[in-house]
């Protein structure tokens, strides 16, 4: 039976963007079975309002200088939604469909957010 490894988190978390990534390629070059398993935790909700696209450039700036990481090359604040709901709800039903569509899914709109610039 794999281990089951659960993250509570925000779409719009630029943390959450590199901490899962990382985990998933240490996974992949591991033997282990680990099933991840993103659950929504809606910062929108839990702050009173959604992230603002400037702070959260502003995160993205300090995470790219501290892990010479760019992995949010196209990032864009011009795109940034106004609400991660309904794209939580999204994978929340991936995750229902299997463990790994919902991974896929998760770390897809994560890469359409930070990776493309895309508006949820």
């Amino acid at each position: 039976m794999p281990t089951r490894l659960e993250v509570f988190a925000d779409i719009s978390c630029p943390f959450t963007h590199v901490g899962l990534k990382r985990v998933v390629h240490e996974l992949a070059a591991s033997d282990g079975q680990v099933d991840i398993v993103v659950r929504a935790w809606p910062l929108e909700w839990v702050n009173g309002a959604p992230l603002e696209a400037a702070a959260v450039s502003a995160k993205i700036a300090a995470l790219k200088k501290q892990l010479a990481t760019n992995v949010f090359a196209n990032f864009s604040e011009d795109t940034w939604p106004t609400t991660t709901i309904p794209a939580l709800n999204l994978a929340a039903a991936a995750f229902d469909v299997d463990h790994p569509t919902g991974l896929a899914t998760s770390l897809a709109l994560r890469d359409a957010l930070f990776e493309q610039g895309r508006n949820l």
